[in-house]
């Protein structure tokens, strides 16, 4: 009996100095999981105050319908990588040309007069690269043309975001 009542006996001095190190290192970690909670409070007012892109004001669905156009195009990106991986040449041209210049047609035109002339013009000229990827596609050389192709897109769409932010007309 007299082994049990050592184990309950009261903590040393080496429990005690466990006990703080943990209860600082718990301390430590809470005040910089806050700091940085707050830190990126911050950088996302600031990010907000510094974007200099231009802003395109549009209303609430002529917005949704652009974004949407959007996602669509990065669906067939993502479509031709597919393809490009398994050499299917007709999934490859199929994608690209369902985000063509053909789709242009269906445009509304009230939305693209809101837009700006070099924005309209980067679009156009972001389906016919599509197009001609659709083109030149072939065969065993299929993937160095899709992901040749591919780059120069994914360049237009980046310098395209980097230049323009769309904000809902109030």
């Amino acid at each position: 009996m007299s082994q049990s009542l050592k184990h309950w006996a009261p903590p040393g001095s080496l429990e005690h100095r466990t006990r703080s190190i943990a209860y600082g290192t718990l301390v430590l970690a809470l005040g910089v999981l806050a700091g940085v909670g707050a830190r990126e409070a911050g950088s996302r007012e600031q990010q907000q105050q510094a974007d200099t892109r231009k802003a395109i004001a549009l209303t609430a669905a002529q917005q949704e319908a652009i974004l949407r156009d959007h996602r669509t195009m990065l669906t067939a990106m993502q479509s031709i990588m597919e393809g490009a991986s398994r050499l299917d040449v007709p999934r490859i041209r199929a994608a690209a040309q369902a985000v063509g210049t053909a789709v242009m047609v269906g445009y509304d035109s009230e939305t693209q007069a809101q837009l700006p002339e070099a924005f309209r013009k980067q679009s156009a000229e972001t389906r016919a690269t599509f197009d001609a990827l659709a083109e030149a596609v072939r065969g065993f050389t299929a993937r160095d043309t899709a992901l040749s192709y591919l780059s120069r897109i994914s360049a237009q769409c980046v310098s395209c975001h980097a230049q323009y932010r769309f904000t809902v007309k109030e």
